[in-house]
């Protein structure tokens, strides 16, 4: 109180104090927006960091289940991406469109993804996310089916969007369950087998693709590869709707001994805003959206152009 009597008598000390005040009201709202802690052993040195428990272990802990769904999941949207590569000849023939046309369609499944992924991520911080991961998975199973049935072009164009959005599980939903599943000490490893069904999908996807258009004959045997692709969707979707919803930052709050974590139905998500604060502190965030953002630019379009020029 004598303060702020002595501030009132006195302009410039009144002055420094609103200052003051101000400066440590934006130093509290800055704080409250990147409040998140780091989890200590981030902090730890590696050379003195415990060792890594085997795999074995990782999925005692997490279990075998998500892993393998999900795993297949990713490797059933790597077939489709590849599949729809190695049959764009075959597709623009029957449709009547012209090279350009068949390859912005390819990339608009892209493009969909993400898109999709900012809404369906934000779902499933406030929803139950195998659901939503079983139900995506459902939809591009439907697209799948119905892309085998389209008649003309624009048909086309929408049905690889929709089958987009059902793709746009894999990072928001997919990602967040394995990271609650499984303990950070294995993330990378568990990443690793989920990740590697897209160069599996790759090399998969044109072998049964061009065998079941070889199969059917001519040049709409396209249209029975879409449908019988689509076939295993069904089981997985079922699988996935059935997966267990992990603990959200289980084992961060164990790491920061919070304590037993139940979950709360109506626990406030944390913000965007304070969320991408938190990313902006490393680079390595930075990079990556550099890279992926340069990748598929080239990445969404190359291959279907090059299974057209072969095909011509």
């Amino acid at each position: 109180m004598t303060q702020i009597q002595t501030a009132v008598d006195d302009p410039r000390s009144l002055a420094a104090l609103v200052l003051s005040e101000e400066t440590s009201r934006q130093e509290d709202e800055a704080a409250r927006d990147t409040s998140v802690p780091l989890i200590p052993h981030l902090l730890e040195d590696p050379a003195h960091a415990e060792p890594e428990p085997p795999l074995s272990e990782v999925l005692a802990i997490g279990g075998k289940r998500i892993i393998t769904v999900l795993f297949g999941v990713a490797l059933l949207d790597s077939v489709d991406t590849a599949s729809f590569g190695v049959l764009a000849p075959d597709i623009r023939n029957s449709l009547g469109a012209s090279t350009a046309t068949i390859s912005i369609i390819a990339a608009i499944a892209g493009v969909t993804v993400s898109l999709a992924a900012l809404p369906l991520g934000t779902l499933g911080d406030r929803k139950r996310r195998a659901t939503i991961a079983g139900v995506s998975v459902a939809v591009w199973a439907a697209a799948s089916v119905l892309t085998g049935l389209v008649n003309a072009v624009w048909q086309l164009a929408l049905l690889r969007g929709v089958a987009g959005i059902g793709k746009a599980n894999e990072g928001p939903i997919q990602g967040s369950m394995l990271a609650d599943a499984y303990p950070p000490a294995g993330r990378g490893r568990i990443f690793g087998i989920h990740r590697s069904a897209l160069p599996l999908g790759i090399l998969v996807g044109p072998l049964l693709a061009g065998a079941a258009a070889s199969i059917a004959g001519g040049n709409n045997g396209w249209r029975f590869a879409f449908v019988l692709l689509a076939i295993p969707g069904v089981p997985l979707a079922i699988a996935t709707l059935r997966l267990p919803e992990p603990v959200r930052g289980r084992f961060e709050m164990e790491a920061l001994e919070v304590g037993e974590i139940e979950p709360d139905a109506h626990a406030l998500p944390v913000g965007l805003g304070a969320a991408c604060a938190r990313l902006k502190q490393g680079r390595t965030s930075y990079s990556i959206r550099t890279a992926l953002g340069a990748f598929g630019v080239g990445g969404g379009t190359v291959p279907t152009y090059l299974t057209q020029l072969l095909g011509d």
